[in-house]
């Protein structure tokens, strides 16, 4: 992304026509290489007819007052936007992970549909955070959590999200019934059980087996008061001395309720399939906390 598109258009008009043109082909393949991007430069990841919106500075539900770092400050599939109003912050007693803390201030990686940030000093881990729009247009995300001490060391973790259904969110299917409880591994959302206007959400939290984290309660801390919030608290996660874990999430959007509890099946199996996982080494997913791969 340019950070000064204005500056792009004043070197168009300056320069010949056929410099124009071989500069316009160098930026635009600068652009989609990636690299190093500004996160408040409207960085977008898309997908199978999926856009989520990037921003450095997002309030969720919990944190709303104190903003941070989110994948999905919107998101939209085709034609039906709004799914987020702030989603996916990845907060710790009410703070959410930032990017103010990043090294190099308010960038990320990107590569394509994936973008890394961090890595950054949170709730006593260095963390770095990896969200990927993959080809069917689930949004990955992937969380890095590394110990640095010569002890153990643990942190009560929470993803937050503020719905765009706002006070028309409903519960429309949960991986154990028509309610959303901590023993939901996954669950689908949006504002209408017959007629959804915004993108229906199916956001999986963690797999069968015996994962060695769960969702421990929901929510956490004290929310507005509507019925917009999705905040899972995943309790304490602990991490070894010296050693690093992962926590891995899947967010889908559709266009029906019943296209949304159709997608979730998949997360009913122990494994996942190699379209999920795609890219993830052994190493990493020997290590991720949420799930008994």
């Amino acid at each position: 992304m340019n950070s000064f598109p204005g500056a792009r258009k004043f070197l168009l008009v300056a320069l010949p026509f056929t410099v124009a043109l071989v500069l316009s082909a160098f930026l635009a393949a600068t652009a989609s290489a990636g690299g190093k991007v500004n996160l408040n430069d409207g960085i977008e990841l898309s997908a199978n007819y999926r856009t989520w919106d990037v921003t450095a500075d997002a309030g969720g539900c919990i944190s709303v007052v104190k903003y941070g770092y989110s994948p999905a400050v919107d998101s939209s599939f085709d034609s039906q936007s709004d799914a987020f109003d702030g989603g996916l912050l990845l907060v710790s007693e009410n703070r959410p992970f930032h990017t103010r803390a990043f090294r190099a201030g308010t960038t990320g990686d990107l590569s394509g549909n994936q973008l890394t940030v961090g890595p950054a000093s949170f709730a006593g881990f260095k963390v770095t955070r990896q969200d990927r729009a993959l080809p069917s247009g689930i949004l990955r995300s992937l969380v890095k959590l590394e110990n640095k001490a010569k002890k153990p060391k643990s942190a009560t973790l929470a993803l937050d999200s503020g719905l765009g259904s706002d006070s028309s969110t409903g519960v429309r299917k949960a991986s154990n019934g028509s309610k959303m409880t901590k023993a939901s591994r996954w669950v689908v959302t949006s504002d209408s059980p017959t007629t959804p206007n915004d993108p229906v959400i199916t956001m999986a939290f963690y797999g069968k087996g015996k994962p060695k984290v769960k969702v421990r309660s929901l929510p956490l801390g004290q929310p507005r008061p509507s019925v917009d919030c999705l905040t899972v608290d995943l309790g304490k996660v602990k991490i070894g001395a010296r050693n690093t874990g992962y926590l891995l999430f899947f967010t889908e959007l559709n266009s029906t309720n019943q296209a949304g509890i159709s997608a979730a099946k998949k997360y009913d199996k122990k494994t996942l399939n190699s379209q999920l996982l795609a890219g993830l080494s052994k190493g990493v997913k020997k290590k991720i906390l949420n799930w008994d791969l």
